[in-house]
């Protein structure tokens, strides 16, 4: 997911439960700002067939963008990955005093990014923006999580083509509209099954995601698997 962030054109309007929000990552990299969306579309013609394995690494590498070069007024994404490798560094060798202490630090964050948001829906009285703010916060904080996941706890330094992943908001989290103490469903997809990386990886996001107080419900399946759920919607 960050490597890209973009939002997806599905044609007809979908059930609450399709994804619209896809950030993609390239393995061991993370994060990537979306002040600038980059739109393409994702309509499917039938009938709905699976890339080739060999295809799948260089479809996902394929939708990567740039990362943020600046800090953004909503959630200064630049400066928290600052302070999240200044932490990586200080606690290097203690893992779970450093997963402590990144989740410290993002909830704190989460709490300032609402209560600006807050502030300015008192003054604006604009409830879509808000609420596309809000989306903003949380994409932001899954990338840094992301990178985190990947670049402190979890780095292959040789990744294997497995050792991929597409985190997709869904629900109205995937819409790009979230109101205030919103849940959160996300789904990591993998290109063949799952790997110790993966299931390392995704839980590395969820458990932070939780110990911040977050209600997130969340799956993992492959590519193959999630076309197979999409042929039988």
């Amino acid at each position: 997911y960050k490597g890209l962030s973009t939002r997806c054109h599905h044609g007809p309007p979908r059930p609450s439960h399709a994804a619209s929000e896809i950030h993609a990552f390239p393995t061991g990299y993370g994060w990537h700002s979306r002040t600038r969306r980059h739109s393409f579309d994702l309509t499917v013609q039938s009938p709905v067939t699976a890339p080739a394995p060999s295809d799948i690494g260089e479809i996902m590498d394929s939708i990567v963008i740039e990362a943020p070069s600046g800090e953004d007024d909503r959630f200064d994404t630049v400066r928290i990955t600052a302070a999240v490798d200044a932490l990586a560094e200080k606690h290097a060798g203690r893992e779970d005093v450093f997963r402590s202490a990144l989740a410290q630090l993002l909830k704190a964050e989460m709490i300032a990014a609402r209560a600006t948001a807050q502030a300015v829906l008192l003054k604006d009285r604009h409830g879509r923006r808000c609420a596309e703010r809000l989306c903003f916060m949380q994409d932001e904080i899954i990338r840094i999580l992301y990178s985190a996941a990947t670049r402190h706890l979890y780095r292959s330094h040789v990744p294997s083509g497995a050792e991929r992943m597409a985190v997709v908001a869904t629900g109205g989290y995937g819409r790009g509209l979230m109101a205030p103490e919103s849940d959160i469903d996300l789904l990591f997809i993998l290109p063949y099954k799952q790997t110790a990386w993966g299931e390392q990886v995704a839980e590395a996001i969820l458990y932070c995601l939780w110990d911040m107080g977050l209600k997130v419900g969340h799956a993992t399946r492959s590519v193959n698997e999630c076309v197979r759920q999409a042929k039988a919607d």
